[in-house]
């Protein structure tokens, strides 16, 4: 189940009936082995505020909160990272097309006033697979010991996003406006961190065995083991920080609140997960 929407916690006031009631969708979702996804926002860790707060539904204990990256260095295809062999091709290098994985950055693209969401929530208490002997998100940058956002991440850079063909009704836009467009933020990424979990449900399936269903502990468990370096690509540059404002983390080396535990090496985290 994936969710492209979301609502600023501090928003939230008096009147929580449809968190709770989202709360009991996502509880009777774990019972039926639904793996449930939502995008971090695009609005920075202070959703556009000087002060960290997470987008709920991604701040759901219950939920897959999903960050984003873009590549590095910033919107500088002509410097790629990676393997090379022979071009040329389109923004690259001559003589450069590339073949392996690069480098991403935290996802802060100023020019178009977007930054990945990820924050401790305001709502919800650290769940057991975010504080237990071996790993905790507890701590200066978190006193409180509350679930912190996102869990993992993905692109979510418009330069280099996804092209989406908008066919817009005629009731609720002008025609004129229908076509082709680069799309990018974290809505980008949770459907496709669903098809991922598609997939390793596919090839679970295949060897009789049953969905993922409620992810998040099986996701920490293969991060904090010795696969980690192979199954995820850690983010270990820029921060989410939106401009204009100074409420932010900056990435680390393993888990940190601006892009979780990063993003799929999906070959590998396909095996691990089946």
């Amino acid at each position: 189940m994936s969710q492209s929407f979301g609502i600023l916690e501090y928003a939230i006031t008096g009147n929580n009936a449809q968190v709770l009631q989202a709360e009991a969708n996502y509880e009777a979702a774990a019972a039926a082995n639904i793996t449930v996804l939502a995008s971090a926002d695009d609005s920075g860790a202070g959703n556009g505020i000087n002060t960290p707060n997470a987008l709920f539904p991604a701040s759901s204990p219950l939920v897959t909160a999903v960050g984003g990256t873009q590549g590095y260095p910033f919107g500088n295809l002509a410097t790629y990272i990676g393997t090379c062999s022979a071009g040329p091709g389109p923004g690259y290098p001559t003589g450069c097309t590339p073949t392996g994985y690069g480098s991403e950055a935290v996802w802060n693209e100023a020019w178009i006033g977007a930054a990945s969401g990820g924050a401790p929530s305001l709502i919800f208490p650290a769940p057991s697979y975010q504080n237990n002997p071996s790993f905790t998100v507890c701590g200066s940058l978190n006193p409180s010991c509350m679930r912190t956002t996102p869990d993992i991440s993905y692109n979510a850079a418009v330069d280099g996003g996804v092209l989406v063909y908008w066919s817009a009704c005629l009731q609720c836009i002008s025609p004129t406006f229908s076509g082709w467009f680069v799309v990018g933020g974290t809505s980008a990424g949770s459907p496709q961190w669903a098809a991922i979990f598609a997939i390793a449900n596919q090839v679970r399936a295949s060897k009789g065995e049953g969905p993922l269903g409620f992810v998040n502990p099986t996701l920490y468990g293969l991060a904090e083991s010795s696969s980690c370096s192979s199954d995820f690509h850690d983010i270990t540059t820029g921060n989410n920080i939106l401009i204009g404002t100074t409420a932010g983390f900056s990435a680390a080396t393993g888990y940190d609140f601006a892009s979780g535990w990063g993003t799929p090496n999906v070959a590998n985290l396909v095996a691990g997960l089946s």
